[in-house]
């Protein structure tokens, strides 16, 4: 079915402004699997079954209503956190086997084992980390008792990256960039929960274009950014029904595809 006809379609459904929702797909008959949203004045769908091609973007514009609540916010985009706690003094290259299992259940072995990633144990403060901007910072999980799941070492004003692919696909976090940054064609980005930085838009020079990808409930956040980088790179929203990171590789690609 043409983009004309889906898009009448998916208009039909009346998805209220500023929400994503998920429907049966009109166009396979696939239960639950048409993802629509109606974010910052562009609608988009997707099928996430493989064997249905529904999809695509419409700039329809903000109702006057949606242009006030947008204009009652402020705006947070510029303040990324980039500085995180003092990097731990002693970190050890030799990972526990807890530490490869759980790197295998977050897919993200494969890419330690290639080298496309730094990832050290700390053991003063119990968590494992992935290196970021040259070793000059580094995400640390939480493998002991106290604490965050997730903190920030030294400077992260830059995304996280893994890969070596043309195709740059900005996620929420490190396990999902690696998980997507073995793949040759890709390189996974990290935003590391923090909002899009001109730093961040920097970072993504060298791609040749950008497929957004962060998680279901970040649908918003992800519309802006694809919005903002319309005309420096060609890019593509991406409704990913979970974490990259707990797909496999023949998973993700047919996601990204």
């Amino acid at each position: 079915m043409g983009y004309g006809s889906q898009l009448h379609i998916v208009q039909r459904l009346k998805v209220p402004e500023g929400i994503s929702r998920r429907y049966d797909c009109p166009f396979c008959g696939g239960h639950n699997t048409l993802g629509v949203s109606n974010i910052a004045g562009t609608l988009s769908w997707h099928c996430f079954k493989a064997s249905c091609h529904a999809r695509g973007i419409n700039e329809q514009g903000r109702s006057i209503n949606g242009i006030k609540t947008a204009l009652s916010r402020t705006s947070n985009d510029s303040k990324g956190v980039g500085i995180g706690a003092d990097i731990p003094d002693l970190l050890s290259y030799s990972l526990h086997d807890e530490h490869v299992e759980w790197l295998k259940n977050v897919n993200s072995y494969e890419a330690y084992d290639k080298k496309l990633v730094k990832i050290a144990y700390a053991p003063r403060v119990e968590r494992l980390l992935f290196s970021s901007n040259k070793g000059k910072g580094w995400i640390g999980r939480k493998f002991g008792k106290y604490g965050p799941k997730w903190l920030k070492f030294g400077d992260l004003t830059h995304l996280f990256a893994c890969g070596t692919g043309k195709t740059g696909v900005l996620v929420e976090d490190a396990p999902s960039a690696c998980a997507v940054g073995a793949i040759p064609e890709y390189t996974g980005l990290a935003l590391l929960s923090t909002a899009m930085t001109v730093q961040h838009t920097l970072d993504l020079a060298p791609y040749e274009n950008i497929l957004v990808c962060l998680d279901p409930d970040a649908s918003v956040k992800s519309l802006s950014i694809t919005k903002r980088l319309y005309g420096i790179k060609p890019v593509r929203t991406v409704l990913i029904p979970d974490d990259l990171k707990y797909y496999t590789q023949p998973k993700i690609k047919e996601i990204l595809k």
